[in-house]
């Protein structure tokens, strides 16, 4: 078939190591790539015909999508027509999930202090979704050079979520069928908040990227403009979890507050804000602005009980407060998971992506706040130290757990 497009196009029939591989031309790039990558991009990139490049470079996505996306500028990508494979090859970069650097799951479940048990947005439970059980469905998707690409296509345009999960299971490789079902979560709940609950269904039989497709979701809450939104958003998720997983209406919430208030200090942000956020979520703006500050001005510009009330300052005062490049850093995570006996501590998210404890005293949780800020900062040592000696017990514990460096 190769040869005979080619003699149609007037172009030059394939040599060397793709010569007369006719259908099976994914099969030999997938066999070569491990033993010679540059000369299987040199061959897919000289190939006459751009139908066979498509399938061969699909092959080699699903197969090595790891070493792929390491080069967002790789020819395999950026040689290839716009279309489903061109984004899936775009996306390996874009999506560090698909490369397959999947951790293990950490513990989740509900916690005597409450709040987050790791920072996985998963289900504490096993879930069965009423879709679980929707069998693969007729598609348009089978002379297409990249039937994976077309079915994830697909399934990001349709509404009915038992479609989606229809067309998403006639992928065979688990990643891209979990894939499948990740992006038309997003697409769903970016086009209509309201539809977080279809969105969260698809997530849920996403493996095994449910925790990605989770956390996501919440992203995607997080960037409406209006906090009424917002809350509108926040109740959703509550009363979506209840029921179902109350460790998901829990964390959820907290994850979403998390993420809206960096996002909101990232930018700018004036302490009058305070007055619009529920009580539990001005944590994260003590936690938002005291990183931004420190960003700003140095670990090494006050001592703690300066930073305490320094930043006491800026929440009482309005006064704006801004990263250096206007983008939200979420935080490396430094509590992975619970110790003997640290499940009892109240926890909650710490700038999107990590962990920490909170106290019910503003200056107290300004204190743990700036120690666990000054502990990501290459001049911030002096500053977890001093929280060794800090009157409240749980600014002592953070410092503690920072300095010997586990759970």
């Amino acid at each position: 078939m190769i040869a005979l497009l080619a003699g149609c196009l007037g172009l030059t029939e394939p040599a060397g190591l793709l010569a007369d591989c006719g259908a099976g031309c994914g099969e030999v790039v997938v066999a070569a790539w491990p033993d010679d990558p540059d000369g299987v991009t040199a061959a897919i990139v000289e190939h006459p015909v751009v139908e066979a490049r498509i399938a061969m470079v699909s092959a080699l996505i699903t197969a090595y999508p790891g070493p792929i996306g390491a080069d967002p500028d790789a020819p395999l990508c950026v040689l290839l027509p716009p279309g489903p494979t061109r984004d899936r090859c775009g996306q390996l970069h874009s999506r560090p999930h698909l490369q397959l650097r999947i951790p293990p799951d950490k513990p989740a479940s509900l916690r005597a202090g409450g709040g987050p048990s790791s920072n996985n947005i998963r289900p504490s439970r096993a879930m069965r979704s009423r879709l679980s059980d929707t069998p693969p469905m007729d598609h348009d998707c089978g002379a297409a050079p990249d039937v994976t690409g077309c079915l994830i296509a697909a399934a990001r345009e349709v509404t009915a979520p038992a479609a989606v999960v229809g067309l998403c299971r006639n992928i065979a490789a688990e990643s891209w069928r979990g894939e499948c079902l990740f992006q038309a979560a997003e697409e769903r709940v970016g086009a209509e908040p309201g539809a977080y609950v279809d969105a969260a269904s698809l997530c849920t039989l996403a493996e095994p990227f449910v925790q990605e497709c989770h956390h996501h979701l919440i992203v995607a809450l997080a960037g409406q403009n209006a906090l009424s939104a917002i809350a509108a958003s926040a109740a959703l998720l509550a009363e979506t979890w209840q029921e179902r997983d109350p460790y998901m209406a829990q964390i959820t919430v907290d994850r979403l507050w998390s993420e809206v208030v960096g996002n909101r200090v990232a930018v700018s942000l004036a302490g009058a804000i305070a007055a619009d956020l529920p009580p539990h979520a001005r944590r994260h703006l003590r936690a938002s602005v005291v990183a931004a500050l420190m960003a700003s001005e140095g670990a090494a510009a006050h001592d703690l009980a300066g930073w305490v009330a320094r930043a006491q300052a800026v929440l009482a005062g309005g006064a704006v407060v801004a990263a250096d490049d206007g983008a939200f850093e979420r935080a490396v995570e430094r509590w992975p998971q619970d110790g003997p006996d640290e499940a009892v501590r109240p926890a909650t998210f710490y700038l999107g992506t990590a962990r920490r404890t909170h106290a019910t005293d503003e200056s107290a949780d300004l204190a743990i706040c700036v120690v666990e800020a000054a502990a990501r900062m290459a001049d911030g040592a002096g500053l977890v130290a001093q929280g060794q000696g800090h009157p409240d017990e749980a600014v002592r514990w953070t410092a503690q757990r920072l300095i010997r460096g586990g759970p």
